[in-house]
């Protein structure tokens, strides 16, 4: 099932929600709820704070030039799984 679009939020002293399948006829309520009332919408969350990903394959993106045997073997490249 589609879930596009996906919209992270992140508001002081709550966790960290992403929500889906947004439609323009939802963001006043999601405003509203969390925004204002620092409430979760569980109709549209997809995740809440620690339901997140640990991102293990692709830790490295963006840090190590593909490129460059230094930039891996500074990033332990080749120790293996730790």
């Amino acid at each position: 099932m589609l879930q596009e679009p996906i919209v992270e939020v992140a508001v002081e002293g709550m966790p960290t929600v992403v929500y889906g399948h947004l439609t323009k006829e939802k963001v006043p309520e999601l405003i509203q709820k969390h925004l204002m009332g620092k409430e979760v919408l569980k109709s549209s969350a997809l995740a809440v704070g620690g339901d997140k990903q640990l991102r293990i394959v692709l830790r490295n993106c963006g840090v190590v030039d593909p490129e460059s045997l230094r930039d891996y073997v500074s990033q332990d490249g080749y120790l293996g799984d730790r």
